[in-house]
């Protein structure tokens, strides 16, 4: 799942030209695919650091051990790739649950901490988690008590019983962040159920499909292998009001001589009664057929990213354009975002610079049919925030071998657009500013990102830094450092 410690080691090691056969755009990965990407490495050619971070990722990834035995490991030795399975490891079933317990302290509800509040606590939590294994098939479960998610302006789910809610009752937050079957060959992953998914730059929340909402429930197919890849997904989204509402994504990815790029199409459309309609959601033909061949509406989303490892660093992009016209109407204000990052830049020895570029226009992920909204339980399905430039830079440190170090500096200007407001009467579009409409709230931030797994298991994730904030909640004159 992408909120686990194992992606602050992957993304540490793939900055630096490791972990080559993990696609850079798509998570989240299966256990097999990451066991696979480790077997790969010479070890012993690594620095201490990196060699280390190599161990504490393979222990990080145990509590995931789903038993599938011979089947999970096929593909480890290379000699040994190809080879059939026995009889017995392809109907061997193996189930293992396990539980561990955590804790969040935070001195912000809301998890975008460059536009952090005050809600400051210490809250407990815990993890419990079922896998199965049978051949190719898998199935998890994972339950995530975390009261963190009460001080959350942005949780909308069902508290009761503890005192502490943010929303004016008392409350118990905690939720299914994981549960699923699928069903994985070499060329073929069929699934359905809940995870979170991120297509795009790993440095932000994918603009098309990012973790912002939380998991929620989908069908996903994929065919192909790296070299060519169609991947489909759709879900039926929380009711407006009374109102139907469904979301299909699609995505063509491909990597060729360490190139890897991919174009993703998306579309929400809803409606009383409406159930799932194939013009919009077939896993074969795009959905603009069925707009604009079927005279479907729907609010229809493209989206374009790269990832090139090269040996001056990773670099990194993805656009995207939302609610595309092509019937001829009254063209609506741009509705785009944009995202660059330069990674593993080279500095000293196993040390690494890095910076980072982002922005979301005024009226993304809005749509003039308002239950056409980008959204999922009132939350993008996308970025979670829009009508922002954000510019980051800063060091990635191997100092530490049970850790990774990332301090930096940021600067957001965030504007008062928000896709929770409705979309705007046409006679104002054109007063509107494409992006941050003002009052500006700008936000200047020295922090440092940091995983920490042992070698006995223990992990934390940590991102703590300084916010020196102006226009403070858009008030104008206002000021706070925290």
């Amino acid at each position: 799942p992408l909120d686990d410690a194992s992606y602050g080691l992957i993304d540490a090691l793939q900055v630096r030209g490791l972990l080559p056969d993990l696609p850079v755009l798509e998570r989240p990965y299966t256990v097999t695919r990451i066991r696979h990407a480790l077997s790969a490495l010479d070890t012993t050619a690594l620095a201490r650091v990196p060699r280390t971070w190599v161990r504490r990722l393979a222990r990080a990834i145990a509590k995931y051990d789903d038993g599938r035995g011979a089947w999970d490991r096929r593909g480890v030795d290379a000699t040994n790739r190809g080879e059939p399975v026995a009889r017995e490891d392809a109907t061997a079933m193996s189930l293992h649950v396990n539980a561990g317990l955590m804790a969040t302290a935070q001195t912000s509800g809301i998890r975008e901490l460059m536009l952090a509040d005050s809600a400051t606590g210490l809250h407990p939590g815990s993890n419990v988690r079922g896998l199965l294994g049978v051949g190719p098939l898998v199935a998890a479960f994972r339950f995530k008590g975390d009261q963190s998610l009460t001080a959350d302006p942005e949780f909308s789910g069902f508290e009761g019983g503890l005192a502490g809610s943010q929303r004016g009752g008392p409350g118990i937050a905690g939720r299914a962040e994981e549960g699923y079957v699928s069903v994985q060959f070499p060329l073929v992953e069929l699934f359905g159920g809940r995870v979170s998914r991120n297509w795009g730059p790993p440095a932000y929340d994918g603009l098309l499909l990012g973790r912002a909402a939380w998991s929620y429930d989908h069908v996903l197919a994929k065919i192909g292998n790296d070299r060519l890849r169609f991947t489909w997904l759709t879900a039926r989204l929380n009711d407006f009001q009374a109102v139907d509402r469904w979301f299909t994504a699609r995505r063509v990815s491909t990597r060729l001589f360490g190139l890897e790029m991919g174009f993703s199409e998306s579309v929400v459309y809803s409606g009383v009664g409406r159930g799932l309609e194939w013009a919009l959601s077939s896993p074969i033909v795009p959905a603009l057929n069925g707009m604009y061949n079927d005279n479907e509406a729907a609010n229809y989303n493209m989206a374009f990213d790269v990832a090139w490892p090269t040996r001056a660093g990773l670099f990194t992009a993805q656009s995207f354009v939302d609610d595309i016209q092509l019937d001829g109407t009254t063209p609506k204000p741009p509705m785009y975002g944009l995202t660059l990052a330069a990674d593993g830049l080279p500095l000293a020895g196993p040390h690494r610079l890095f910076a980072t570029y982002t922005e979301v226009s005024n009226l993304a992920y809005r749509n003039t049919t308002p239950s056409d909204v980008y959204t999922q339980n009132f939350v993008s399905l996308g970025r979670g925030f829009t009508d922002h430039r954000e510019l980051r830079a800063g060091l990635d440190l191997a100092l530490l071998a049970d850790a990774t170090l990332r301090p930096y500096v940021a600067a957001r200007w965030q504007g008062i657009g928000t896709y929770r407001n409705p979309f705007p009467p046409q006679a104002d579009w054109p007063l509107l500013r494409d992006i941050l409409e003002p009052p500006i709230m700008t936000v200047a931030r020295i922090g440092v990102q940091s995983t920490w797994v042992t070698g006995t298991g223990f992990e934390v994730t940590a991102d703590v830094g300084l916010n020196h904030v102006t226009t403070v909640n858009y008030v104008p004159g206002t000021r706070r450092t925290a």
